[in-house]
């Protein structure tokens, strides 16, 4: 009768410690184990320990030494294997590929540019406009901002509101008066004032400083105080009974005008005529005599200014 041959085995963990050259097989993890060396001691029975314990199932080294292989727990049609470094384990897992992962990837997609395009599948549903000519179509560089803003408009009222128009848009012609049409003050029956305020607005005045010099000497007379408010000269005159004589006037030292009286007899002359010089508001008005002959004559003089004043009346 023959002898049946069997070898420790076990569940739960592996087997560490095996006499050596003992077999033990783990069943949990279908692995075959052998006691490996001596330690120098020996069991009850006068056998050596082993002083490690060897697993002897080798694992394939080339894809193609599996076979039969099953993956338990939720593996699915198509999934791939991949391993887990922190279990040290192979798992299933459904396949997902980036793009940035593919190597050896074209830089570009070529697009067919011909063919019918009933030749294709899970295309839409074209309109009849798919097969009119192009020169059916108005190009969009043709069109102006403000004409496509209109495209979208699905009514009139859409339309009127993209325009800024209001509800007078609607309304005919003959509800208009002419843009020219007159209307008589007694035709206005509402709204009239019984009195009219006058708007505020300025006058503007022409004034003068006259005065006269006796036997003039080469200095500076002072001929008005601080004015009041700012002022522009318009007109110089002078007269002197013979003689020459330079006259300038400052305003508070700064030359504004000046001119020259040579012989102008007994009637004033406009010695500088057609000016426009400022005079700010505080200032003082001196003339300022110079080049007289030995011979000093009288002499006259006139000033005009402008000055523009608020009035509402």
């Amino acid at each position: 009768m023959p002898i049946a041959i069997r070898i420790k085995r076990g569940t739960g963990a592996p087997p560490t410690t095996l006499l050596r050259g003992e077999l033990a097989f783990y069943e949990d993890e279908q692995k075959l184990y052998i006691g490996k060396g001596d330690s120098g001691s020996y069991d009850p029975n006068g056998l050596p320990i082993a002083t490690s314990v060897v697993e002897l199932t080798t694992p394939p080294t080339v894809l193609e030494d599996l076979a039969n292989i099953s993956v338990g727990g939720g593996a699915s049609s198509g999934d791939v294997l991949v391993y887990d470094s922190a279990t040290t384990e192979w798992v299933s897992q459904a396949l997902s590929i980036a793009w940035d992962d593919v190597a050896s990837k074209p830089s570009f997609a070529t697009v067919a540019t011909t063919g019918a395009y009933s030749d294709l599948s899970g295309t839409p549903t074209l309109g009849t406009a798919a097969s009119a000519a192009t020169g059916d179509f108005v190009a969009s560089s043709s069109v102006s901002l403000f004409g496509a803003s209109l495209i979208d408009d699905t009514s009139a009222a859409d339309a009127r509101t993209t325009l800024g128009l209001g509800s007078a848009a609607t309304l005919a012609s003959t509800a208009f008066a002419d843009a020219d049409h007159e209307h008589a003050w007694s035709d206005i029956t509402s709204g009239v004032p019984a009195t009219f305020a006058p708007s505020a607005h300025n006058h503007t005045v022409t004034l003068e400083i006259s005065g006269f010099i006796e036997s003039p000497e080469a200095k500076t007379y002072v001929i008005s105080p601080a004015i009041p408010e700012a002022i522009t000269i318009t007109q110089l005159k002078a007269q002197t009974s013979a003689g020459t004589v330079d006259l300038a006037v400052h305003d508070d030292g700064t030359q504004v005008t000046g001119c020259s009286l040579a012989d102008a007899g007994t009637t004033l002359a406009s010695l500088a005529s057609a000016i426009s010089e400022s005079v700010a508001a505080g200032s003082k008005l001196a003339l300022v005599v110079s080049d007289l002959q030995s011979s000093p004559a009288d002499l006259a003089f006139t000033i005009h200014y402008t000055v523009a004043s608020a009035n509402n009346t």
